[in-house]
């Protein structure tokens, strides 16, 4: 693809997705901190996107050696190739995001394989710093490495469907079930991805999840008559003004939606209704707030108003225990509020809401499944 027509596909694609993403950045005070600079984000998509294009080993050779000679034409606001490391991170999500809504459609044929993403030498792994926490060793088809896997699924014509990035000790077949869900008709993979448990869980069958109201006795018959079946039942509660008593360090801080989404990915086991799980997260909007300890996650609507809902409570590694902290710095942190958790809360949550007091909804819901 030219120059031209990769900065203007670059360019309509960031008009859409800075305008939504802004919505989503935290706000503090009048400096914002969402100036666009003298180099746009289409533009140093579109330097990143060239050098990975070119024959160049080394994104300093390849920016000070070409784009700054040879390039300034179309890129007048140049900037300095460290100020362009420095803002390199903040290209992440929208390159990822990118990639994604440029993915083909399936044809009924797909294609699953991987390759390896080496961070280092095998000869330099005791030195690397860089990756240290999250490159391991793995092993492929021509021997071993350190680093990542990229995980690919294509379809005849070669288009992307799905992708998944993995430490280098992944075995190939994990992913695949997460890649393949919205995908249909066969798939195609080497040896490597043989396996009796991938191949029926592949062979899934479609699930139905809603919630109904239990008190509607009538709507709750009916479902159960088409053959769906009860799995769980959700609760509500609602305290006000918690009474703690003892006190608890402020160990508690602001953070974003990217970072909880990261967090969910990451804690991907958890068993969550649609409607305190990512895709209702993705709705997120201020001055609802994202606020996290080390070992959970919440996200409230604004703190300013006398009723705060929690809209969200996510433990890591799903153990609730782990959620208790986060909500006694929460009330800590906004005292003399009332207290809401919709009726979105399965029945694990029922003993961390009581411990502090709350009164639980008079109406519940049932979960139910229907599996053809």
């Amino acid at each position: 693809m030219c120059l031209t027509k990769m900065f203007f596909k670059y360019d309509d694609f960031c008009k859409d997705f800075e305008f939504q993403w802004n919505k989503f950045l935290l706000q503090s005070g009048a400096n914002s901190g969402n100036r666009s600079g003298k180099l746009t984000l289409s533009e140093r998509m579109t330097i990143f996107t060239l050098f990975h294009q070119s024959n160049y080993r080394t994104f300093k050779h390849f920016y000070k050696n070409y784009v700054e000679r040879n390039l300034k034409q179309y890129f007048p606001n140049l900037i300095s190739y460290e100020r362009f490391v420095a803002l390199m991170p903040s290209m992440l999500i929208p390159l990822t995001v990118f990639v994604y809504s440029q993915r083909g459609k399936c044809t009924g044929i797909s294609y699953v394989d991987s390759t390896k993403l080496s961070v280092c030498a095998n000869i330099r792994i005791p030195r690397n710093k860089v990756f240290k926490d999250t490159a391991k060793r793995g092993k492929s088809s021509i021997g071993w490495f350190y680093g990542f896997k990229l995980h690919l699924v294509v379809n005849d014509k070669g288009e992307i469907l799905a992708f998944y990035i993995s430490a280098g000790n992944m075995d190939d077949r994990t992913p695949v079930p997460q890649m393949v869900s919205s995908l249909f008709g066969k798939l195609f993979g080497d040896k490597g991805y043989i396996s009796k448990k991938l191949f029926d869980s592949l062979r899934r069958d479609k699930k139905f999840v809603l919630e109904v109201i239990e008190q509607n006795t009538p709507a709750v018959k009916l479902y159960q008559k088409f053959g769906f079946k009860i799995i769980r039942r959700l609760h509500g509660f609602e305290l006000n003004n918690p009474k703690l008593k003892e006190t608890i360090d402020n160990k508690i801080e602001e953070s974003n939606l990217s970072s909880l989404l990261i967090f969910l990915l990451q804690n991907s086991s958890i068993n969550l209704p649609w409607q305190i799980s990512m895709p209702n997260l993705i709705k997120f909007n201020t001055p609802d707030r994202v606020l996290k300890t080390d070992k959970a996650f919440a996200v409230i609507s604004d703190p300013e108003k006398e009723t705060i809902a929690i809209k969200t409570l996510i433990p890591k590694d799903g153990k609730i225990e782990f959620a208790e902290g986060l909500l006694r710095r929460l009330f800590t942190l906004y005292p003399e509020k009332i207290w809401k958790a919709n009726v979105h809360y399965p029945e694990e949550f029922m003993p961390l809401f009581k411990q502090f007091g709350f009164q639980e909804h008079k109406l519940t819901q049932f979960q139910m499944e229907y599996i053809i």
